[in-house]
């Protein structure tokens, strides 16, 4: 079954200030008469990271009999069912304090690894604060957000529970 995702009001706005960023960036490249080397540069980078952003973006969840497939633009993420210990939803402050160890967060979502006081060590693949759920395998955790986690919990265990 496939879930949507939405992003909340952090990622629109940061995406689209970026993005309006890297177009007046373009803008001022263009037709000013000072433009240099620098600011191609600069430009480069902007666009290399907004390609970059959006090409490891969560686009939907699908959840199927044998895994959970995070779909992204540039190569999916497969988490076999068999490996799965644990899905819940993640109510308020529940992961305590976090940091960003190598990722994004909020340009198209908040992708990447992440450590969090309560959980530990984990891989965000999410566009939305307000609704995540954390999957727990053998060898990682995962925290994603689709926009009916109640649902999707329910639809991984039932599966999970079938095998």
């Amino acid at each position: 079954m496939r879930y949507n995702l939405s992003f909340d009001p952090v990622v629109k706005i940061l995406t689209n200030i970026i993005i309006l960023l890297a177009l007046g960036l373009l803008g001022l490249q263009t037709f000013a008469r000072f433009a240099g080397a620098g600011g191609w540069l600069s430009l480069g980078i902007l666009v290399l990271a907004i390609f970059v952003s959006w090409g490891l973006h969560p686009q939907y969840y699908f959840v199927s009999d044998r895994s959970i497939i995070i779909q992204r633009p540039f190569r999916n993420i497969r988490i076999p069912l068999h490996t799965v210990i644990h899905v819940r939803p993640i109510v308020g402050g529940e992961l305590g304090v976090n940091y960003r160890r190598f990722g994004i967060g909020g340009l198209f979502g908040y992708m990447g690894s992440y450590k969090s006081s309560r959980i530990g060590r984990y891989q965000m693949w999410a566009t939305n604060r307000d609704s995540l759920v954390v999957i727990e395998t053998e060898k990682y955790k995962y925290i994603v957000s689709p926009d009916l986690p109640l649902h999707f919990t329910n639809d991984i265990n039932s599966r999970r529970y079938q095998q």
